[in-house]
């Protein structure tokens, strides 16, 4: 199922939303995918939505079906931009093989002398990406992985001593730790049964996996998909729930389905 929610700021008003400017969803459209291997059936969802959407800007938030994480460890031979894609490339490689030839690779930076997490994405999906809102007279003005929206979305939430960021999406959970300023793990994986039940499990496992001394106990987890989410730590575990506020025009309720379009919205 692909999702499209328009916004735009509320009435009368033009430009970036800053201060005293306040959002509105100005419609909500959903259209089911195909089934099939990939990203094609998506695409061509997408594509019947936006035809009918005129001259506008376009922000594409990606599943984490389609975007493929690893972490870079910090490296001080590392002194351009050019060095730091060719590390991000090698990491990707080695995680994931021959598969990272065909990706575009996008490091998210953060403090100086820390892990990045890093992502990959196939360039045929980029470029078919292009070519259907060009085809649709629109104009695209970003691709962000969900993951990296959410967490920009929620940075401020998320404390000095750091933890774990999730965003549940599909029956599927993206889990990576920030700590120190930095990254030191990120894994999707699937959810087995109801995600309050395995949420403090799947915690566990991870924290076993990871190579820090003292891993944080604390987690936030973004799941639009799912308002009611209740999630007990067992006593072991700290876990906030994040839930976007009302918008205009968009309940978190009622509209649970298009939150994940509007991750970058706060």
């Amino acid at each position: 199922m692909i999702n499209f929610a328009s916004r735009s700021p509320g009435p009368g008003r033009s430009g970036p939303v800053g201060k005293g400017l306040r959002r509105r969803v100005t419609a909500k459209l959903s259209e089911p995918c195909e089934a099939g291997p990939g990203w094609q059936p998506a695409i061509a969802a997408m594509n019947k939505l936006l035809v009918a959407q005129g001259n506008a800007d376009v922000g594409v938030v990606l599943s984490s079906r389609f975007a493929h994480y690893v972490i870079v460890p910090w490296s001080d031979a590392v002194s351009s931009a050019v060095e730091l894609d060719m590390l991000a490339r090698h990491r990707c490689s080695q995680v994931y093989g021959t598969l990272a030839a065909d990706w575009e690779v996008r490091v998210s930076p953060n403090k100086f002398g820390t892990p990045m997490l890093a992502c990959g994405m196939e360039r045929a999906l980029l470029g078919t990406l292009r070519q259907t809102c060009d085809r649709a007279g629109l104009h695209l003005v970003s691709v962000q992985p969900l993951l990296m929206a959410a967490f920009n979305c929620w940075s401020g939430s998320v404390n000095d001593n750091g933890g774990w960021f999730g965003v549940a999406e599909g029956g599927r959970l993206t889990l990576a730790l920030a700590h120190g300023g930095g990254w030191h793990a990120v894994q999707s994986r699937h959810v087995d049964g109801v995600l309050a039940a395995s949420l403090p499990d799947m915690l566990e496992q991870e924290k076993l996996l990871t190579d820090l001394a003292d891993v944080p106990r604390t987690a936030w987890i973004f799941a639009p998909e799912q308002p009611n989410l209740a999630v007990s730590g067992g006593g072991k575990w700290s876990v906030r729930v994040l839930k976007l506020p009302a918008l205009e025009g968009y309940s978190p309720h009622g509209d649970a389905a298009f939150g994940l379009a509007l991750a970058g919205v706060k």
